[in-house]
């Protein structure tokens, strides 16, 4: 009776385990480039406003113009951004000569440029205005009108400054909403040279935002001459002469139409926080992986949602946090609240989806950091790892799915055949021998394991064999699929596929236990010595085989609810077990 309580006990002690672990006060850690909890700053702006212009530069945060408590204002404030994300005191700095709303703002090498806008005289305007900030106190000297107007009047449109270069996209001005883009030269001191048309948008733009990362201009939602507001993505590359590639609409728009938001880069991603979408305000904050390419990853909602819904705000940042100035509420109310968050930063040398990789070995393989060709990158998918051989100093991506379950893998390697307890007698792996661990969302499961070898051919009389290092003895692995893959002109190789289960004879663990463990001391016999006999031969040499995309559903969290709850019934058992020894 003693022993049927004492396991009763230990299944108690389990049950209410896996209540906390799947409760509602269940903390996660957030995925790389998510948002942390949003923080309201002590220091709120000098007075309430929409619709204004903001950027940040050397550590300071600008708000110019907007629409005011009495309407258009020509109010110019800043305040410094500190190094633990909240902001210092707001002070006033030299007024614009006259008033507006919805004016673009950007800073550059030392000056503040205000330009565009709507309201005083003329109401929709094509002037631009900059002033000299000050190094030691980031307080604005007396504004200068530029000789050089913007191409057209408009307000509600982007700009964006990269490499000595001005940019001024879309903007409305009364029915007409523009497509065109126009840059200038920012000369030493601070004026703006001859305006030059280049490659237009896809589609006209108003309230759009923008902004700039790895030599490209991206350009999110807003709205377009017809009146339609758009979730599209639009990025186009920015060249060394100024002029502007052509336009690509990504294949990743926002999850939801959104205009009068920000948009901000940090560090690998891209973020569009509030705005409205034609029938609601929002808090939502949306991000996504900006890749290599300039593709955009898909956008995810961020786990937490700003404090309230806004739009007609200001987002900027400093590279580490996030900022949300001013604005209206859902009421419709103007705002002279700060909001900021930290982000989760991009680190090359971790390992966002811990399949032992870091993430900038990933981020470097073939073909663009995505090495299976899946559309989706390396580093952020755990049944995909890709890596440099130390035997050949090339790459290898080892995956695991395809049509059928996937498992994450936790580990992987590889070894030459000599640091083996014991060689293959009459083998020579060439390529090494690969080895990993991965874990399974069930017990049994069994997956196809594809490693695929860069910049090798295969050798016709080869052999797929496993290595037991439990026995120390090696075995064929039978029937293996082998093919040729050519992804592009600089990345092709060879892979082989095979099956595993879990708990299965090439399972060396010999447990059904949702995880597959060594499931290769999978070697490739590169060549074979003469007197062994090889009854395998090579696949079909189809080249560009498209089976091997595979993205899956990370099983990591119920891993971890797992051995939690193994840990505490075990450790609850062997106490109880103590006790009825004593007993």
């Amino acid at each position: 009776m003693r022993k049927v309580r004492c396991l009763s006990a230990a299944l108690l002690v389990i049950v209410s385990v896996l209540i906390t672990s799947l409760g509602p006060g269940t903390v996660f850690a957030l995925a790389q480039g998510d948002v942390a909890a949003w923080q309201t700053s002590v220091n709120t702006l000098p007075a309430v406003v929409r619709a204004s212009g903001s950027t940040v530069y050397n550590d300071y945060v600008y708000v110019a113009g907007g629409d005011g408590a009495d309407g258009p204002t020509n109010a110019v404030s800043f305040a410094p951004l500190n190094s633990d994300g909240t902001t210092g005191s707001w002070q006033s700095t030299t007024v614009l000569p006259d008033s507006f709303m919805e004016p673009t703002v950007v800073a550059y090498d030392g000056y503040l440029y205000v330009m565009g806008g709507y309201g005083g005289s003329p109401s929709v305007r094509a002037t631009i205005y900059y002033a000299q900030i000050d190094a030691d106190d980031g307080s604005l000297g007396s504004w200068t009108t530029s000789s050089t107007d913007l191409p057209y009047a408009s307000h509600a449109a982007n700009s964006v400054v990269h490499d000595g270069f001005l940019y001024y996209m879309g903007g409305v001005n009364f029915g007409t909403t523009y497509a065109t883009v126009s840059y200038a030269a920012i000369n030493n001191d601070g004026s703006i040279g001859s305006w030059t048309s280049t490659t237009s948008m896809p589609d006209s733009r108003r309230r759009a935002s923008a902004f700039v990362a790895n030599d490209r201009v991206y350009v999110l939602g807003g709205q377009n001459i017809g009146n339609d507001i758009q979730s599209a993505v639009m990025y186009a590359d920015l060249n060394s002469n100024g002029t502007v590639g052509s336009w690509t609409v990504s294949d990743n728009s926002l999850p939801q139409q959104r205009l009068a938001g920000g948009a901000a880069y940090i560090d690998g991603f891209a973020y569009y926080l509030a705005g409205h979408s034609g029938s609601a305000t929002s808090s939502t904050v949306y991000y996504a992986k900006v890749n290599s390419d300039g593709t955009t990853g898909t956008w995810s909602a961020a786990t937490n949602s700003l404090p309230i819904a806004m739009d007609a705000t200001m987002a900027v940042t400093n590279g580490t946090y996030l900022y949300v100035i001013g604005g209206a509420n859902s009421n419709g109310d103007k705002l002279d609240t700060v909001y900021y968050a930290q982000v989760t930063p991009y680190n090359a040398n971790g390992d966002d989806d811990s399949d032992g990789v870091n993430n900038g070995v990933e981020d470097a393989a073939p073909n663009s950091g995505d090495a299976n060709n899946d559309g989706t990158p390396d580093a952020q998918q755990s049944n995909v790892a890709s890596f440099v051989s130390p035997v050949t100093e090339k790459y290898v991506t080892l995956t695991n799915g395809g049509d059928g379950p996937e498992c994450d893998i936790t580990s992987v390697s590889i070894s030459a055949e000599d640091e083996n307890e014991q060689n293959d007698s009459g083998y020579d792996y060439g390529l090494g021998m690969v080895d990993f661990t991965a874990q399974c969302e069930n017990e049994g499961d069994s997956v196809t394991v594809t490693i695929l070898f860069h910049d090798e051919t295969l050798d016709e009389n080869y052999q797929l064999r496993k290595y037991n290092p439990t026995t120390g003895l090696y075995a064929e692995i039978a029937d293996p699929y082998v093919d040729y893959f050519e992804w592009n002109e600089s990345d092709s190789g060879f892979f082989v596929s095979y099956v595993v289960q879990d708990g299965g004879e090439l399972d060396v663990d010999g447990l059904t236990n949702a995880v597959i463990e060594d499931p290769v001391g999978v070697a490739l016999a590169a060549t074979q010595s003469s007197g062994n006999s090889n009854s395998d031969s090579s696949g079909s040499a189809t080249v560009g085989s498209d089976n091997l995309a595979s993205t899956g559903q990370s099983a990591r969290f119920y891993s971890m609810v797992a051995g939690t709850l193994i840990l505490a019934g075990a450790s609850f058992v062997l106490v109880c077990r103590k006790a009825l020894l004593k007993s």
